[in-house]
């Protein structure tokens, strides 16, 4: 009984020591620190346990892993945990500079803090942090996301509060066909067009998306009127495009440049946005391209993943009085 006691105490302490703010073992420590130059790679960050693997083979399952080490890499890059708000990037991805400047240190701030938020995501100790269970291949869940392998953009569904208050995340089969990060890099860096960020494709780039769905996770803007705060977005680009989803640099890239204030709201609230923002200030240090990637040129390169926007995006369009396609 006193064994039990002393068990039960000692996990209780530390669950109060994690929620500290001046914990080592808090997020909230690492997240508020808007001077800090590096992520502090030492700190304790699991946010998540992942659990249940279903239908993951023991070589799947470390793939996943791995991407979560990757996905580390690249939100913990300097262009990523410190944004230059003035660097092309920032431009190209987050909108025209005169509606950055608008939002204020406040809002900078809360999308940085989204950014640093996806990097904190991990795996975990069941007693204090939350649970994500974890399904292998296309129809792996239930509800009305099973089939989103085939008709949504990412490679990876996320469903929020799927059992027992946990949240769900479903890796399609097309996500597992993907290459790592070193592949990726290797591939781009030696292409035909090093510049062209498209050819830096990779598996960890699809995780940063998929964790930014997570409420809690990036809850920066603020969900309004039912419509969630991130989301994958679409567009009606006219003819002869038609509505596409936001989910290629050339598709994020055109939209952002569009002078709407509202439209603004929209782009950073893209996941496909801080994937490609990332993957893109990343591939920009010296120690990889060492240049920013310009390309793709919009509109001149204008290109779409395949994926078409469905009515329901189109009444969420319609819901933000944001659809100013032809």
């Amino acid at each position: 009984m006193f064994l039990f006691a002393l068990c039960y105490s000692l996990i209780a302490y530390i669950s109060l020591v994690a929620s500290s703010p001046t914990s080592p073992f808090s997020i909230a420590a690492r997240q508020n620190t808007p001077d800090s130059t590096a992520p502090d790679s030492d700190k304790f960050k699991a946010q998540y346990r992942l659990y249940g693997f279903v239908g993951c083979s023991n070589p799947e399952k470390d793939a996943i892993y791995a991407a979560f080490r990757e996905k580390d890499t690249i939100t913990g890059s300097p262009g990523v945990w410190n944004i230059d708000w003035n660097g092309a990037a920032a431009v190209d991805y987050f909108g025209n500079i005169s509606y950055l400047m608008m939002l204020q240190t406040r809002a900078r701030d809360s999308l940085q803090k989204n950014f640093r938020n996806i990097y904190n995501f991990g795996d975990g100790f069941w007693f204090f942090r939350k649970n994500t269970q974890v399904f292998c291949h296309d129809l792996a869940i239930d509800g009305d996301k099973k089939r989103d392998c085939s008709r949504a953009p990412g490679h990876i569904v996320t469903v929020g509060q799927y059992a027992d208050s946990h949240d769900a995340m479903m890796f399609c089969d097309s996500w597992f066909k993907l290459p790592d990060l070193e592949t990726a890099k290797r591939n781009g860096l030696t292409s035909h067009e090093p510049f062209d960020i498209t050819n830096y494709d990779n598996r960890a780039l699809y995780l940063i998306s998929a964790i930014c769905l997570k409420h809690d996770v990036c809850p920066w803007p603020a969900p309004s009127s039912g419509v969630p705060a991130t989301g994958h977005r679409s567009f009606n680009f006219g003819e002869p495009h038609g509505r596409h989803f936001l989910s290629t640099p050339s598709a994020i890239k055109y939209y952002s440049q569009l002078r709407n204030s509202f439209q603004l709201v929209y782009v950073i609230s893209n996941v496909d946005m801080y994937a490609w923002f990332a993957m893109t200030a990343y591939i920009q240090e010296s120690g990889n391209l060492g240049h920013y990637p310009l390309r793709p040129y919009v509109p001149d390169e204008l290109n779409f993943d395949g994926w078409v926007a469905n009515e329901a995006d189109a009444e969420l369009m319609k819901q933000l009085d944001l659809d100013m396609g032809a």
